[in-house]
């Protein structure tokens, strides 16, 4: 059923940031965003002759919030443009020759997406919000692509979304053991540096 991983990974988002994050304006605008996507995922509006997911018009506007608060805004609008060709990319060469895909296509496409995040930026909000800009608009340009052939399928559809959820949880996971790494190697040596005598 497309869409479950969307619903199940956001709530666990949710519970996760409301309960384990400090509360902060951090706190807050994340929890909102999460309600939002979830609310909003089943709703679909109509502009220019496209069916847009409601959804996927909220993961553009916060993406572009979050790049916007960073300080290279030009280099990482740039490498979510460069996400957003190789996306629609993908899915047109999917199209026509749907045999690459040797494995479900949740799974092929998240750790692609996953592993090409990696190598973009050492950041997890960047990485997040890159990817978000990147793929929601991607998929904008797809849905148009089709048009011009006489389908018509919704920009951001719930396929789409559990593809885009399954990439953050992986993000998040990712920077999560890497803190809890740092945190281990810096107790460790501390510990070592104790035990030997020596002044921290």
């Amino acid at each position: 059923m497309d869409g479950i991983y969307f619903i199940y990974i956001n709530w666990l988002l949710w519970v996760t940031v409301y309960f384990f994050m400090p509360k902060s304006q951090k706190r807050t605008g994340i929890s909102i965003s999460l309600l939002l996507l979830i609310i909003t995922f089943s709703f679909e509006i109509k502009i220019s002759f496209i069916l847009i997911n409601v959804a996927n018009v909220c993961i553009t506007i916060i993406s572009i919030v979050v790049i916007a608060m960073h300080a290279k805004q030009i280099r990482t609008t740039c490498l979510a443009l460069s996400v957003c060709i190789g996306y629609v990319g993908a899915l047109l060469w999917e199209m026509v020759s749907p045999v690459w895909i040797f494995a479900p296509r949740l799974l092929v496409y998240s750790l692609l997406a996953f592993l090409l995040m990696l190598f973009i930026s050492h950041s997890m909000w960047l990485r997040m919000a890159i990817w978000g800009l990147g793929a929601s608009v991607g998929e904008i340009i797809y849905s148009f692509i089709l048009m011009d052939y006489g389908f018509q399928d919704a920009a951001g559809d719930k396929g789409f979304l559990d593809i885009y959820s399954v990439v953050i949880v992986l993000i998040v996971i990712t920077s999560l053991v890497g803190k809890f790494t740092t945190w281990m190697e810096n107790t460790i040596t501390e510990i070592v540096k104790r035990k030997a005598g020596i002044k921290t």
